[in-house]
């Protein structure tokens, strides 16, 4: 047969079907108009409202508008299958942004309008003369340029619609394989002939016409539709809407998308029964109950009956680099409350298709909240380096294994593609797949483990603003199920079905890969810092919650009342935050006006209560005298410099504690002072008496730029940046010669594609040191601490920095204000080192991971800028430093060049990202022996992590000893965490971690008599009964192990 032209001809035969679907059409153009919001708009009535033609220009971004019409089916429409159909003349476009409407049809919501949805079934057999009433609630989107809306109702001939999709399906794929399949092709127009003879388009709509489509659309059954081809490979096909919590617009415009895009599934759901959907993200099914409490009805049905799926694990699909540990198991544990609370079911996978990479901590975390499967797609917009597998086992820094698998969902040949998404660039796959032959072939091709399985895995429907699958997709499927030439076949299931099949299919398979560690992105390594305001918001409240938390366990002891709903209130905004467009920098000015807010609300009441919390146990500690009370929540002995408030209550000369130990006190200010506190006990309180006297007064030490303490001797040049700094144990000069540390430079920040999102690798081709530096002063200047001040400007830009020598600790602490208003620059800050040692050690949720500083290859190249929490490390046998911060999470290190990246000023899609003031701190400890030895996890808690002290009259009727600890460990590597009040109530929670890679058996002793100890899961489903004996019990810990006990008191 030639083919020459087949295709061309077989192409316009559909085109002329197509144009023969819609037999008869009116427009609707009279509406009345409401500007704004209005909850009752779909039934209210309009009486005020202002008449106006529908297609009159809509000026603006970001607004609402209702519009309210009544139509009548006309006679001509009787009996007929009719439609409303809007037009927006954005089509094509991408629906995130554009237009988004919610259609009413008498006063209940139908479905969701956007660019991709944009016809409503009316009535499939129409009366004539029948009224209904049409409300369309409008959002304009957020692109540019005047809306002209244009609306009516339509006839579909159904017997014509459906010979448009008999003919097409395979018409796509003939264009798909003409390519480099032709064979394939070849056949498959052999089969279309008949059918394309056959349908006469002489007289549309006559009965010759309906006659010859009818034996057409029996001819293409036989040969397409009737039996599945055998031997050919299977496509999985989930149906899914990605909806970003926030991102190019803020929550509240998602509380609208969800709305819109769920009411659209369940309006397909009752047109195609075949048809499945999954998704995600608890938080937006709390949203729908909150707002469409019948629409939430309607969904639990149909999870009932099994065609709606939920699944997901975490509240929202949170970032995974900036959280810390207890934040992502908070996800967990409040995502599977509430599904199974409402639903009564249980998550069995982490879905995560949008997030920019994947802490190596997480297959433990997921192993212990009992999710055994992880699906995500982003990492495959890797810059450098491909992933070798789409199937593997993912192994964390513990050794804990999960069933990981990536959908391969991608265009065959992508200048035909149809699909109008952010997450299709380059060689990459998406999250928002299109049914048809094309794509299904581009699943299968770029998927990388055929060896171990033919069975892949694509996600349909339009995402990132919401909209999911469409009829056309429905109607594809329900063709491409059966196969063709060269295409696989389609199979609609759902996502637990898929994975619980391939999972028993391959993961015990010989050949079956691992992957051992973190699954760094190669990408977007600029969300490490973007927005490093809301970056700091989110340190400070989980640390402040945790804090929280454990001082709340302590006082219940004391039958103070736990702050339930103020430690709930807090943790949701924290949860809320770290969406992973929110809190990685990447959304909009207005997104994070709102996030301020909320953070500032929730550390304004965290610290109020624990403050309150803290006067409340102090009332209940016997002391003789005034004194100070001072309260650690960290789980170790600690000995830390506390800054004490006197509120201008009294005077102090100096401290003394129960055992008879004197404090010295440096005062800052008029009514502040600070000491030395010793011996503070593990998650408890230690009393320190007020020793009266005259006020000591301030050193008035000159500043020669050098400061020695017994731990190391440094040297600064006139810009305070260091010349020298030599470690007193190790005998060991850290700074590389004729090099300086503490080097503030900024680089131009202009990134290929993604503005707020990247950091390029070429970005040290271009940097600017300050342009002019303040003359150093000396700010305090006593017995226990030093601090000078210098301020540098960078163009308009002002970085004032405190530079804290401390008598007693080990560390040197740079306190930062800056008032930034230089837009595309990085500020990091260098310290260039004397360590030999070819890896780094980062700090991650619950343990550490060790990263190269060579660029031997391209996945170590890649790494240039990496994610860190409190502290990173390079150490040597023998020796080491740390750098630490309270704030930041990007770091450079490569050849003894230490680096952390300070503020990124991007534009897009905020153009005010990080302009403003900014407060963070870093620290430089160097130390003799490894990390582990040095205590650097503690080190950087104690910058993080500030004591809690109390000003106490005294009270000699006190029930409470002097000294007090809740919990401590024998073993300084398994850390405590947290400890809080379960989730249902039961019992105590306590949470540690070992952080040093170390077996080893620990002791753990308690504040008061245990009547059971339970070890639990991290859901808090308990595992087996520990022995606690005069309050004490014993735990084996792991190497990285994360360890949950459930405390009942006697």
């Amino acid at each position: 047969m030639d083919i020459r032209f087949e295709l061309e001809r077989m192409e316009r035969i559909l085109n002329d079907i197509e144009k023969l679907r819609c037999s008869e059409s009116a427009a609707v153009t009279e509406y009345r108009i409401w500007d704004g919001k209005k909850e009752d708009g779909a039934v209210c009535d309009t009486g005020e409202w202002r008449q106006a033609q529908i297609d009159t220009p809509w000026k603006g971004t970001d607004q609402h508008r209702w519009y309210r019409t009544k139509i009548q089916i006309p006679f001509s429409m009787r009996e007929k299958h009719v439609e409303f159909w809007i037009s927006t003349g954005r089509e094509g476009q991408w629906d995130a942004t554009n237009p988004q409407m919610l259609f009413y049809l008498n006063g209940k919501i139908i479905q969701g309008i956007d660019v991709n949805h944009r016809r409503v079934l009316i009535s499939k057999n129409a009366v004539s003369g029948e009224e209904y009433d049409i409300a369309l609630y409008a959002y304009s989107g957020t692109v540019e340029g005047d809306l002209m809306i244009h609306t009516g109702i339509e006839a579909l001939d159904e017997q014509v619609n459906q010979i448009y999709y008999d003919f097409m399906v395979p018409v796509q794929a003939v264009k798909v394989l003409m390519k480099d399949k032709k064979d394939d092709a070849r056949k498959i127009l052999l089969k279309l002939q008949n059918a394309a003879k056959t349908i006469d388009l002489r007289m549309p709509y006559s009965t010759q016409f309906y006659e010859s489509v009818h034996k057409a659309g029996l001819m293409l059954k036989k040969e397409f539709y009737t039996t599945e081809l055998e031997n050919i490979p299977k496509v999985s096909g989930i149906g899914h809407t990605h909806i970003d919590i926030a991102w190019l617009w803020t929550v509240e415009q998602t509380r609208e998308k969800v709305i819109r895009s769920f009411s659209t599934v369940l309006r397909l759901m009752d047109q195609y029964p075949d048809y499945k959907f999954m998704s995600s993200q608890p938080i937006l099914y709390h949203f729908v109950k909150e707002q469409e409490p019948e629409m939430y009805e309607e969904i639990k049905k149909r999870i009932a009956e099994g065609r709606w799926e939920v699944d997901g694990a975490m509240w929202l699909e949170s970032d995974c680099n900036l959280p810390n540990g207890e934040s992502l198991v908070r996800q967990i544990l409040k995502g599977h409350k509430f599904f199974k609370d409402e639903f009564g079911k249980e998550s069995k996978s982490l879905w995560l298709p949008d997030v920019f990479g994947y802490s190596a901590a997480l297959p433990q975390i997921l192993k212990k909240c009992g999710i055994p499967y992880f699906m995500t797609t982003k990492i495959a917009w890797n810059q450098y380096n491909q992933l070798p597998n789409d199937t593997f086992l993912w192994k964390g820094i513990d050794g804990s294994e999960i069933f990981v698998f990536m959908p391969t969902t991608c265009n065959y040949d992508r200048t035909l593609g149809e699909n109008i998404s952010y997450s299709e660039t380059r060689n990459t796959t998406t999250y928002t797949g299109i049914i048809n032959p094309n794509m299904l072939l581009g699943t299968y091709e770029r998927f990388q483990n055929k060896d171990l399985t033919e069975d892949t895995l694509m996600l349909y429907g339009y995402g990132d603003g919401g909209g999911g699958p469409t009829r056309e997709m429905l109607e594809c499927a329900d063709r491409l199920k059966y196969g063709l030439p060269g295409i696989p076949k389609i199979q609609l299931e759902s996502e637990q079905e898929f994975f619980d099949r391939t999972y028993a299919n391959i993961a015990s398979k010989e050949e079956m890969p691992t992957w051992d560690g973190e699954l760094y992105f190669e990408y977007h390594r600029g969300t490490y810092t973007s927005m490093s305001k809301i970056k700091r918001y989110n340190r400070k409240s989980e640390i402040l919650y945790e804090q929280l938390e454990m001082l709340s366990s302590m006082s219940s002891l004391l039958g103070i009342e736990y702050p339930r709903r103020v430690i709930d209130n807090g943790w949701n905004t924290i949860l809320l935050n770290q969406f992973h467009d929110i809190i990685p920098g990447s959304a909009i000015e207005s997104v994070y006006t709102q996030s301020e807010n909320e953070y500032e609300e929730i550390l304004y009441e965290g610290s109020d209560t624990v403050q309150t919390l803290a006067s409340q146990i102090a009332e209940t500690v016997y002391s003789s005298k005034q004194s100070i009370i001072v309260i650690n929540t960290l789980g170790y002995m600690r000995d830390d410099i506390v800054e004490v408030d006197t509120q201008g209550a009294y005077i102090a000369s100096g401290l003394i504690d129960q055992a008879g130990n004197h404090y010295e006190i440096q005062y800052i200010s008029e009514n502040r002072f600070l000491f030395f506190a010793k011996q503070l006990p593990p998650t408890g309180w230690k009393t320190f008496y007020i020793q009266r006297g005259e006020k000591p007064e301030s050193l008035k030490n000159k500043w020669n730029y050098e400061f020695e303490n017994d731990f190391y001797s440094v040297r600064f040049n006139k810009d305070m940046q260091i010349e020298s700094l030599y470690e007193k144990k190790s005998q060991k000069e850290f700074i590389k010669e004729n090099r300086l540390g503490n080097v503030l430079t900024t680089y131009e920040d202009r990134p290929m594609n993604w503005d707020n999102w990247d950091i390029d690798a070429y970005y040290k081709k271009k940097k600017y040191d300050y342009d002019g530096i303040s003359d150093t002063k000396v700010l305090e200047s006593g017995p226990l601490r030093t601090v000078v001040e210098t301020s540098y400007k960078f163009l308009d830009s002002t970085v004032t920095q405190k530079v804290c020598l401390y008598k007693n600790l080990p560390r040197i602490d740079f306190v930062n204000h800056a008032d930034w208003k230089t837009h595309h620059v990085l500020l990091k800050v260098n310290f260039p080192v004397q360590i030999n040692t070819k890896y780094a050690t980062y700090e991650i949720q619950y343990g550490n991971v060790e990263r190269t500083t060579s660029n031997n290859h391209s996945w170590e190249v890649a790494q240039f800028e990496t994610c860190g929490h409190k502290w990173a490390d390079l150490s040597e046998n023998g020796l080491g430093i740390s750098l630490l911060n309270d704030c930041k999470y990007g770091y450079g290190i490569k050849d003894g060049e230490m680096s952390l990246t300070l503020i990124k000023s991007g534009t897009y899609p905020n153009e005010n990202a990080d302009i403003g003031m900014h407060e963070f701190t870093y620290s430089i400890y160097p130390h003799d022996r490894r990390w582990q030895e040095a205590n650097t996890v503690a080190m950087a808690y104690n910058l993080n992590v500030p004591c809690i002290n109390v000003l106490h009259q005294g009270n000699e009727t006190g029930s409470q000893p002097q000294e007090f600890s809740l919990v401590s460990c024998s073993q300084k590597n398994c850390f405590i965490e947290t400890m809080k009040e379960a989730e249902d109530g039961k019992g105590w929670i306590l949470r540690m971690y070992e952080n040093s890679n170390t077996r080893v058996k620990a002791d753990i002793k308690l504040g008061r008599e245990a009547e059971s100890v339970m070890e639990c899961d991290l859901m808090e489903h308990d595992l087996k009964q520990h022995k606690c004996d005069h309050k004490r019990f014993q735990a084996w810990f792991e190497p990285y192990e994360i360890k949950t006990f459930r405390i009942n008191w006697a």
